[in-house]
């Protein structure tokens, strides 16, 4: 099965808190639904899957979001880095953003 980068790059990824930070920060929740909507539409939009790679890649997805914020809060990902993936437009954009983790927080995010 061909996975899209993002796909790859998220799946081992969890999240944050819900609500807004302070002084308009993206919190952990809001950076999750943005990283797994970024994600779905990669999928969808991909043109090398087949329907049923796609199907599955989209089932694989489902868990995403409370992952991605699990992750977010049990690391406490910095200000900078949540607003920066929420703002982010693309999957590179969020990987991009990931840079600014610490190297460990980001060998759980991006993985080998």
């Amino acid at each position: 099965m061909r996975c899209p980068l993002l796909i790859a790059s998220v799946l081992a990824v969890a999240a944050c808190g819900k609500g807004k930070g302070p002084a308009g920060e993206a919190s952990c929740d809001q950076v999750a639904t943005h990283v797994s909507a970024l994600a779905k539409a990669d999928v969808a939009a991909s043109a090398t899957l087949s329907r049923n790679d796609r199907a599955e890649i989209t089932t694989a997805l489902g868990p995403l979001h409370d992952s991605l914020a699990a992750r977010c809060t049990e690391q406490a990902w910095p200000a900078l880095v949540r607003t920066c993936m929420q703002a982010a437009e693309t999957g590179v954009a969020v990987r991009t953003c990931a840079e600014a983790l610490s190297p460990a927080q980001r060998g759980l995010l991006l993985g080998p």
